[in-house]
């Protein structure tokens, strides 16, 4: 996230339409705390807000999105400067702590997001869920299981 809200990444050959943001910002539920809201995505070109004004949202509005926790990073992704506002991976907490608000962080669907990026603002609804591939690891298990039981069957009333 850069001083103004997005996420920061950088590729060798990035052209401005390709490479872009998300636009989290702080967001006061009404009677209730102040959250982070991963608005959208943006380009890069449209980082500055001010090159999506129509886009900007003001008075009360309608959120629905996915509760979301911190993630999972790979040794390949540069890690997060905090003091200097650039995040290159999830990080609740210390988002919360920078931006001065709870622990609570929602990424907003499409439809909460229509409005504003139908007026060249950030463009939510791009959730990606990943899920943990294990099938391997339960195979062995249960391979491994079977196996053993096998064996201590026939130790005991074959041998």
């Amino acid at each position: 996230m850069s001083d103004d809200g997005g996420s920061r990444g950088f590729g060798l050959i990035s052209s401005g339409e390709k490479v872009g943001y998300h636009v989290v910002t702080p967001f006061q539920v009404e009677n209730g705390p102040r959250i982070l809201i991963n608005r959208g995505w943006i380009p890069r070109t449209h980082l500055n807000p001010g090159s999506r004004i129509d886009g900007q949202i003001q008075g009360k509005v309608d959120l629905v999105g996915v509760l979301r926790s911190n993630e999972q990073t790979l040794s390949m992704v540069p890690k997060n400067q905090v003091e200097k506002s650039t995040w290159f991976s999830r990080d609740v907490d210390a988002l919360a702590t920078r931006l001065s608000t709870e622990k609570i962080y929602l990424d907003l669907d499409m439809a909460s997001s229509l409005y504003a990026a139908q007026r060249g603002g950030p463009v939510g609804g791009q959730t990606r869920v990943s899920l943990t591939n294990d099938h391997v690891q339960y195979m062995l298990t249960w391979w491994g299981a079977s196996a053993l039981t096998t064996f201590l069957w026939f130790k005991r009333f074959v041998w």
